[in-house]
C-alpha cells in the first residue's frame, strides 16, 4: 500500500490523483463485496475533468 500512496502524491492533477485513489479504494472494496459510487461535488469534477473542481470526495456504497 505504500507504494500506492508514494504514487498518489506523485500525481500533479487533481482530478486524475482522486481517480487513482478512487481505483484503489474501489478495488479494496470489492473484496468485501461493496463498491464505492461517486455523487456530489466529486461526481461533477469527475465528469467536467475539473473544470468545476471539488476538493473532497463524496460517496455512497453499493
Amino acid at each position: 500500500m505504500l507504494e500506492e500512496l508514494k504514487k498518489i502524491a506523485a500525481i500533479e492533477n487533481l482530478v486524475d490523483k482522486k481517480a487513482y485513489f478512487m481505483s484503489l479504494l474501489t478495488q479494496e472494496a470489492e473484496k468485501r463485496n461493496t463498491r464505492p459510487i461517486v455523487v456530489g461535488g466529486s461526481a461533477v469534477d469527475f465528469y467536467t475533468e475539473g473544470i468545476f473542481p471539488s476538493y473532497d470526495i463524496d460517496l455512497i456504497l453499493d
